[in-house]
């Protein structure tokens, strides 16, 4: 694993809008023109979503995450849908998870509504169920990408500034053990990294916190019970981290900060501080912001020129 920076000149934009883009509809090809893909090679993006999310799971795909070529997708069903393939990351949990679960009852009743050809929609069991995806996701998202330096996690809900997450990972080692988010208060005076806001890890943390494990040694075996107690799924991540690791989210609010686009504000705190996430995005914003985030009006001016 090199532990080179992501790019030799950060001050240069990573994904910039385009430049004449006129009023014309553009092709996801041209959307995606300037993105660094060379970077994937590096930066391995994760969505965590569920099959009864299909309008934000495609307006997802069409817009936010249609430039990640390595894109894996963790869900509650197992699907293809276009020519992506939605893995159902609870399908490997142990069945204990189901014993005294109520909660879990969710997974076994979206499952006989597929295969009797119903559909499944929004509900708050899908939500409740939801919080069972962290652990299994970053140990599966690290099975199948071992050799990446940073796993990016994101929601079906979450817009994310590319330009934004690549500036910040320029400036880290990934050998480096790093969990990065937005710092949400939990129990006992613990942080945890705020789910809404998407979170990153580094090489360095997934080598000691998932390594190699054993059927007996799995992150969803050891902290079945928290993951069975605690309501959020990302708050049984973060402490699951801390216990294994020792390591404590590093918190880069207001960056990562997972607000509404309707109550989002500028003051003095967050002023000249660049953006990353927005959260509870409906289809129809995610699709108009990425619209005019490709195509807004855009001026290169280079350092270089003045040195």
């Amino acid at each position: 694993m090199s532990t080179d920076r992501i790019s030799a000149l950060p001050w240069m934009p990573y994904f910039p809008p385009l430049i004449d883009a006129g009023d014309r509809d553009l092709t996801s090809s041209e959307f995606c023109a300037n993105f660094p893909t060379h970077l994937l090679d590096r930066v391995q993006v994760i969505l965590k979503t569920g099959t009864g999310e299909p309008e934000k799971n495609k307006a997802h795909l069409d817009t936010v995450t249609s430039c990640i070529t390595n894109l894996i997708i963790f869900s509650d069903f197992d699907e293809n849908i276009g020519h992506h393939h939605f893995i159902d990351v609870l399908d490997d949990l142990p069945p204990t998870y189901n014993s005294n679960n109520p909660d879990f009852a969710a997974y076994s009743a979206q499952k006989l509504a597929h295969s009797q050809g119903g559909s499944v929609g929004y509900s708050q069991e899908g939500w409740r169920l939801d919080r069972f995806k962290f652990l299994p996701m970053v140990e599966k998202a690290y099975e199948m990408r071992p050799h990446a330096d940073w796993y990016v996690f994101i929601e079906a809900d979450v817009y994310y500034f590319w330009d934004t997450i690549f500036r910040i990972l320029d400036q880290l080692d990934p050998s480096k053990m790093h969990y990065l988010g937005s710092p949400a208060p939990g129990s006992d005076g613990r942080y945890f990294a705020y789910g809404g806001a998407g979170f990153v890890l580094s090489t360095g943390l997934m080598k000691r916190f998932v390594g190699n494990p054993s059927t007996d040694s799995r992150l969803s075996v050891q902290y079945q019970d928290w993951a069975k107690k605690d309501c959020c799924g990302d708050a049984v991540l973060g402490y699951a981290i801390l216990d294994k690791t020792g390591v404590k989210l590093e918190g880069l609010y207001p960056t990562f900060a997972g607000d509404d686009l309707g109550s989002l504000k500028v003051d003095k705190e967050r002023w000249c501080i660049p953006l990353l996430a927005l959260h509870r995005m409906s289809p129809e914003q995610m699709t108009a912001l990425w619209k005019w985030e490709r195509t807004r009006p855009y001026n290169e001016v280079y350092l270089s020129r003045l040195l």
